[in-house]
């Protein structure tokens, strides 16, 4: 099973479900971390790149870089608005220095899957390095429970026109 997603317009068969298209493409990048690491593997010939995925319970994962400092597993959630990340990374971010007074948007209100609402502080992210494609200034919000799942949300994949989740190899393709 391969399952595509995106913001945009959406074409269906047998086996796979393709959204939107590759002209909204962000710059490439492969800084921070040598891409025999294992954190993706970039086709030179098509261009596309793929990034494993870590099966976490019953989701998936896959490594992003924040800010150029920390190395995290993000939950890929195409219902989550915004980035979401947790208030101990926000701190860790702090300490690092790569988040500042500019970076903090204000206060937002943000639905959850259950219908309920919560406020939570906005911020700017100034990178989120996925697969070697580096997005700079993405929209996150960050959680005040300290256990909240990292969400890798339409503040980054909308960016990315296609994204392809291929749960039988598990892996997600750009």
């Amino acid at each position: 099973l391969v399952v595509t997603v995106s913001s945009s317009q959406a074409v269906f068969t047998k086996d796979r479900v393709e959204l939107g298209d590759r002209s909204n493409f962000i710059t490439s990048s492969i800084g921070g971390f040598d891409k025999d690491d294992g954190l993706w593997d970039i086709d030179e010939t098509t261009g596309t790149v793929t990034i494993p995925m870590t099966m976490s319970g019953s989701t998936f994962t896959v490594p992003v870089i924040l800010n150029d400092a920390l190395k995290i597993d993000m939950l890929f959630d195409s219902g989550a608005a915004d980035v979401s990340i947790s208030s101990d990374v926000f701190l860790t971010l702090v300490r690092t220095g790569t988040i500042e007074d500019g970076d903090i948007l204000g206060e937002q209100t943000y639905t959850l899957a259950d219908g309920s609402t919560v406020e939570e502080t906005q911020i700017n992210l100034r990178s989120i390095e996925l697969g070697g494609q580096v997005l700079t200034n993405v929209r996150a919000s960050v959680s005040s429970n300290l256990d909240a799942p990292l969400l890798l949300g339409q503040s980054v994949m909308s960016r990315f026109g296609t994204i392809t989740l291929d749960y039988n190899n598990e892996e997600v393709i750009l």
